[in-house]
């Protein structure tokens, strides 16, 4: 297939913000499994496993394809508006569909493993009583204070077209990939999705 530099850059400029994503999660989890491991109990009773983004050598690839000097580049590359992002690249369609979908799923679990919504409380009671849940609770709020800023809502939409265009648009993965999620914000899902019915 064949792609423009904007949109191999727009990819770095996602997986930039997926690997930071699950960096802040990845230290989610391992708190969150302390906790329960204290009272012996399971957090993957509470919540979907959590995955470990390795995009190194993704990251490689692309900064090597696109000729910048550093995925740190990408922001200033990508605002640079040079005539050079739309010169065209050829690329396996396979590994693009793969890698591009990687990192969109990894991108959207942004705020996966923060835990902290009403939904979740009951169930963190129930395993760790109210003043685990309180100490789980402040614990996840100190972390989340490092919460990564920013977002490339308008790279995401770049790379889905190019999916789009070769036929293989984005799709989550299928279940049991969260499974959990789903079950638990069924409600609150079925209400926004009623919301926009009505707002259509």
């Amino acid at each position: 297939m064949i792609v423009t530099q904007k949109t191999l850059l727009s990819l770095l400029h996602i997986i930039d913000y997926a690997v930071a994503f699950n960096e802040l999660n990845a230290t989610l989890n391992d708190k969150q499994k302390e906790h329960f491991s204290r009272a012996g109990k399971d957090i993957e009773s509470v919540r979907d496993p959590f995955i470990f983004y390795d995009a190194e050598k993704t990251i490689a690839e692309l900064v090597q394809l696109t000729g910048i000097q550093s995925e740190k580049d990408v922001v200033k590359e990508l605002n640079a508006r040079a005539p050079s992002l739309e010169s065209e690249i050829a690329v396996n369609t396979a590994w693009f569909s793969r890698i591009a979908s990687e990192a969109i799923t990894f991108y959207c679990e942004r705020t996966l493993f923060f835990m902290t919504d009403h939904e979740y409380k009951d169930s963190i009671v129930e395993a760790l009583g109210e003043d685990g849940f309180k100490a789980f609770n402040d614990d996840l709020l100190k972390l989340l204070d490092k919460m990564v800023a920013g977002e490339a809502s308008n790279s995401i939409l770049i790379v889905k077209k190019s999916l789009e265009d070769v036929g293989k648009p984005y799709e989550e993965p299928p279940l049991p990939y969260k499974e959990k999620y789903y079950m638990r914000f069924a409600r609150m899902i079925e209400q926004f999705r009623q919301s926009l019915k009505n707002t259509s």
